[in-house]
């Protein structure tokens, strides 16, 4: 399978020691097997996987807190959901604009 899309999570109310965010895929929400995939400056919430990224048997995101001593402990974790949707019927109405385009 893969996957893309915006991993966003939200600051800790602490921030004093933090000084990166670390994002990696895992095999579950406590993080075994990671593989970092983002070292990010405390000024970022969010993360943009690139379409198209093999998940592997990936099944959470997880994202550490890094201080000047160390990774944090436990991480804020998600499952990963992966969905495929098929849309059918589509009527594209022509708008005004392209309805008066002389052509």
């Amino acid at each position: 399978a893969e996957i893309g899309g915006e991993i966003s999570w939200i600051a800790p109310l602490d921030m004093a020691h933090v000084t990166f965010y670390v994002v990696y895929f895992a095999m579950n929400d406590a993080g075994s097997g990671k593989v970092q995939i983002a070292n990010l400056a405390t000024t970022a919430n969010n993360f943009v996987v690139v379409a198209d990224t093999a998940l592997q048997t990936f099944t959470h995101v997880v994202v550490y807190t890094q201080s000047t001593l160390a990774e944090q402990t436990t991480p804020v974790a998600r499952a990963i959901t992966d969905t495929d949707s098929t849309v059918e019927n589509l009527e594209f109405v022509p708008s005004e604009q392209t309805m008066h385009k002389k052509i």
